[in-house]
Parts: structure tokens; sequence; C-alpha cells
């Protein structure tokens, strides 16, 4: 296990972990749609929040979406998708598609990741969604991290949880009547085709429905 790993899952002096103070946090920041409307308010016509989807996935490609959204049809309920039910998740999916102004998917395959690291290819497949959107779009709101094209951007930390359109963007890349990130859903897809994913005995995927056991993640 990474560093990262190991250290997102220890313990604070004040018996909180990291992952748990950040979830903590995420849930006091507001999603609104304030930067978009800076934005809309200097000239920008067609704003596309962009963010990948899952980047932690274990094996597969990684995942990002762009969504233009209708300033003329407010999606209520956006928010950063790790504070959402799952069944919520699969609505917000279809309202994003439906009413968004343009929306696009984009993944990296896994040998591009071994070449050039899981952010570069998560920025690669930002990049790659933004181009596939049509219309265009005039400006970015992207998640912490800048994309390299011209169009002018503004990376905003703890993104999806503040900007309606970074929140939205990882969305449609949900798979059809899963509610679960690409990644999620092919390790949810091996483990129900009977080769499974993780055969460690009662903690394995096909049991706990979250991913492989600690003692396989650790492999």
């Amino acid at each position: 296990m990474s560093n990262s790993a190991s250290t997102s899952k220890r313990p604070k002096a004040d018996g909180v972990s990291a992952s748990a103070a950040k979830l903590r946090l995420l849930k006091r920041l507001r999603c609104t749609l304030n930067f978009e409307k800076r934005a809309w308010a200097g000239g920008a016509e067609h704003i596309a929040g962009v963010d990948e989807v899952g980047r932690g996935s274990l094996f597969g490609p990684v995942v990002a979406g762009a969504v233009i959204l209708d300033p003329a049809h407010r999606i209520r309920g956006l928010r950063d998708s790790k504070l959402l039910p799952a069944e919520r998740r699969e609505e917000l999916a279809l309202l994003i598609r439906r009413h968004s102004i343009a929306w696009a998917v984009a993944a990296v395959d896994s040998a591009r990741i071994d070449q050039i690291n899981i952010y570069q290819a998560s920025r690669l497949a930002m990049l790659h969604a933004v181009q596939q959107l049509v219309p265009a779009a005039s400006y970015l709101l992207v998640d912490a991290v800048r994309l390299d094209c011209d169009l002018p951007q503004q990376p905003i930390i703890h993104g999806d949880a503040l900007s309606a359109s970074i929140a939205a963007a990882p969305q449609p890349a949900r798979p059809a009547g899963l509610s679960s990130s690409p990644s999620s859903s092919l390790m949810k897809a091996n483990a129900s085709c009977g080769t499974g994913f993780c055969h460690t005995g009662a903690n394995d995927w096909r049991c706990n429905g979250l991913g492989p056991c600690s003692r396989s993640a650790a492999r």
C-alpha cells in the first residue's frame, strides 16, 4: 500500500482519520453557481465543469467528464458525489444528460496510465472530455488542476463541493443503470460473472460491495 493510502487511514490525535476529517469539511461546503455567475458576468458563454471519475480505482481506465450546464434549467441537488446516495447520483446523471447544453466523457486506458502516471492520465482524460464538447466550451472550471489548453480556466480546490458545474461533470460517465464509477462497475461485473475479484473469504468483493478487502489491496 502506498504511503498516501496508509496516511489517509491513519487516526489523527483526536481520533478522527484524515478521510473522515475531509468528509466533514466537504459536508460544510456549499455547492453553488457562484463561480459560473462570475464567469458569465465576465462574458463567458459556455462554461464547462470538468472532473475525473474515481481517480483512485485499482484497475481499468481513468475516466473524466465535462458538462456545460444550461443556465435556463437549474438542476437541483448537485454536490460532491461522495456525499450523495447511489440512487440520487443515478437520478442526477439522467437529468444532466437530458438537460445540459453539452456533456462528454473520455477515458485513458491502463497502459497509458502506466506510462505517464495516474495524475497526468487524469488530466489527459479531462482534456479529452473538454475537446469532445459540442458546442465547444469557452471557459473551464476544473477540480483542483489546470489543463494543458489555451482556454481560460479556473482550478478550484474542492471544486466538486463548491461548483455545480464541476459536481455535474462526473455524473454522465456513470454507466446507465449503475450508480458507481466505470471502474467500480467493472469490478462488480467481474465478481458477478463468477471470476471473482478478491478471493479472501467473507471479505471478498461480492460480500462487501465496496471493492477489494484490505488484504487484497495490500498485495
